[in-house]
């Protein structure tokens, strides 16, 4: 995997969320930074899925539905009931496929 170029993917995808989440985004990464050479983790690694995690957080109950079923995600009865718990899923599909 080319890090960068995924990153750099993922980094135009966050410019096209809301104001709010992509300072969420981003200050989560800056937390997730820290920690990681706090704890010596790979900070490629930790940088991208903080980049990546809240991707599909915006879109709506439906949406992630909707998404969900074209993208083949298995859904449980509780993500039914609660659709946002599909937003990670939906952007890990994404990413498989680079949007």
């Amino acid at each position: 995997m080319d890090s960068q170029l995924d990153i750099s993917l993922v980094l135009k995808k966050i410019e096209g969320l809301p104001k709010g989440l992509q300072n969420h985004i981003h200050r989560t990464r800056k937390i997730a930074k820290s920690l990681a050479e706090r704890y010596q983790v790979d900070l490629t690694q930790v940088d991208y899925a903080m980049a990546s995690h809240d991707l599909a957080r915006n879109l709506s109950d439906n949406e992630l539905l909707k998404l969900s079923d074209d993208l083949k995600i298995p859904v449980s009865s509780i993500e039914v009931q609660s659709p946002v718990l599909l937003h990670g899923p939906v952007a890990a599909k994404w990413l498989e496929h680079k949007f």
